[in-house]
């Protein structure tokens, strides 16, 4: 059965009903917009999001504008509103289903997911993640600060057999041909500058022979 703006929200949840109610229950922000891409069917949820009242029935673009001109709903970093609109346009509706993260004025992150109805229109589903990326974020913080000591000599606080590894896995599969080597010297009575200076590192400066070393 098709719905067009002619068909209120109300007898949208009439046909609907179960449907209707769950989407009011989901906790996510859910919209329905007609082959003219008017707003036919939203829940609380969704209408929290946008800059108008709850039952009104605005098109995608003035959706899109309003909210951008209050700092309201999905961020859009763009200097050119109508530019934006504009090419969004011509790929809104090209997918049956595609799916994206977005962050919304508000500080919470949104999963979208936009997926194409025939003879319906296109539903929207923003379901927040907000907790989960934070998470994520903290994770993959707590792994790089993990994989950095891990990769570090906690002495000289220079990088270990570990990260010479690592690097070179790296040049290896950009097919660049370096060489990575590691010079390791035992330099006789350098306890006195460790006990007068604190660890320190001889970083040697090669130029030709002899070479110079300072210590940092």
């Amino acid at each position: 059965m098709a719905f067009s703006l002619d068909d209120s929200t109300e007898q949208l949840a009439n046909t609907l009903p179960v449907v209707a109610r769950l989407f009011d229950m989901s906790g996510a922000a859910i919209s329905l917009f007609d082959d003219h891409d008017r707003l036919i069917y939203g829940n609380a949820h969704y209408y929290q999001l946008i800059c108008h009242t709850q039952g009104s029935h605005p098109t995608w673009p003035d959706v899109v504008r309003d909210n951008y001109a209050k700092s309201q709903g999905l961020i859009i970093e763009t200097e050119d509103i109508e530019l934006w609109i504009r090419l969004a346009l011509t790929k809104r509706r090209k997918q049956t289903y595609r799916q994206f993260e977005i962050d919304a004025w508000d500080g919470r992150w949104l999963l979208m997911t936009e997926t194409l109805i025939p003879d319906v229109g296109l539903l929207g589903i923003g379901v927040d993640i907000t907790q989960a990326k934070t998470l994520t974020t903290a994770l993959k913080r707590e792994y790089q600060c993990a994989l950095a000591k891990a990769e570090t000599d906690p002495l000289t606080d220079m990088g270990n057999r570990r990260a010479l590894e690592r690097l070179r896995k790296i040049l290896v599969s950009k097919e660049r041909h370096f060489q990575v080597t590691a010079l390791m010297i035992d330099i006789d009575q350098f306890k006195p500058y460790n006990d007068r200076l604190g660890i320190c590192r001889v970083t040697f400066v090669y130029s030709r022979w002899p070479w110079r070393f300072r210590i940092v």
